[in-house]
């Protein structure tokens, strides 16, 4: 079921690249009808979120230069209209790679400052939601992850870094 739940979402941000808002609900709509994943206690459409936002932050942060942090210092900005549980789960995200992999005081600092104060919400969270709850939160999450990949390009651009 992760398989197909992870086609139906890359399936999701295409539509979503393309601007086609409606498609990408439709894609979601079809991940979220997959049956619960005993294996990987989560729904399929949930996990592959998270998962695909994990990955996202994990390759930024593999670039280095701190641009995982700064990307995402843009994106979490406090204005931001996204679903709060949306963000909680792509803070959640940057919290695991903070704790998982090695980070530098100054990010470290930085992520603390970001989050404190802030709901960091787990993929439990998201485990409670179901049909268009679930659909619109995963849909969130996936802008979110758009426009983090986007930030981190430009920055890289700005800095003058090749991240090849």
């Amino acid at each position: 079921m992760h398989e197909a739940a992870t086609n139906l979402l890359h399936k999701a941000v295409a539509a979503l690249e393309a601007e086609q808002t409606d498609k990408a609900m439709t894609y979601l709509r079809k991940a979220e009808r997959l049956p619960y994943d005993d294996y990987g206690a989560a729904s399929p459409l949930s996990l592959a979120a998270h998962m695909y936002a994990f990955r996202a932050v994990l390759d930024a942060h593999e670039l280095g230069h701190g641009l995982w942090v700064d990307a995402a210092d843009i994106v979490l900005e406090p204005m931001a209209t996204w679903k709060p549980l949306a963000m909680a789960d792509f803070r959640h995200v940057l919290t695991v790679v903070r704790d998982d992999y090695p980070t530098t005081a100054a990010e470290d600092r930085r992520l603390h400052r970001m989050v404190t104060g802030q709901q960091v919400a787990t993929i439990r969270e998201m485990q409670e939601l179901a049909g268009e709850e679930l659909c619109a939160v995963v849909l969130d999450l996936l802008a979110i992850v758009i426009e983090y990949d986007v930030r981190v390009g430009m920055i890289l651009d700005e800095r003058g870094i090749d991240d090849h």
